[in-house]
């Protein structure tokens, strides 16, 4: 995905295992990995971490920080002048919320991150 692009990316992952719809998952991150490339900045940077009930994805920011009060409403988008349909994190929205998952927004140091925090043993829904 990062392929041929200027961004350095660093991973850190631990085991880590989560009981949902796979399909909804590979969604759920592709939008958010999509977002952190798309929304970054020349010679910019994305870090990826794992844990076992959590996984952050942050990326360097080209803007300031999103609107959190919009931020996963339907076609929100930061500029207004993007190409892109602004349906993203709406629909990782739905998928962490009916697949037992919390989906969270922070902006720290010229960076936008995405929190996904994620317990196997609170999950009650296989969805498979």
């Amino acid at each position: 995905m990062w392929a041929g692009q200027d961004i350095s990316v660093n991973i850190e992952l631990e085991a880590a295992t989560l009981t949902a719809n796979s399909e909804l998952i590979d969604i759920l991150l592709n939008n958010l990995f999509s977002n952190a490339s798309r929304h970054n900045v020349e010679k910019g940077g994305i870090q990826i971490v794992l844990r076992k009930h959590y996984m952050s994805i942050s990326n360097t920011a080209k803007l300031n920080a999103l609107d959190t009060a919009k931020l996963f409403n339907r076609f929100y988008k930061q500029d207004p002048f993007s190409q892109n349909n602004g349906l993203g994190l709406a629909i990782g929205q739905q998928i962490a919320q009916c697949s037992g998952i919390i989906i969270h927004y922070d902006f720290k140091d010229q960076q936008h991150v995405f929190s996904v925090q994620f317990k196997n043993d609170q999950l009650t829904r296989n969805l498979q």
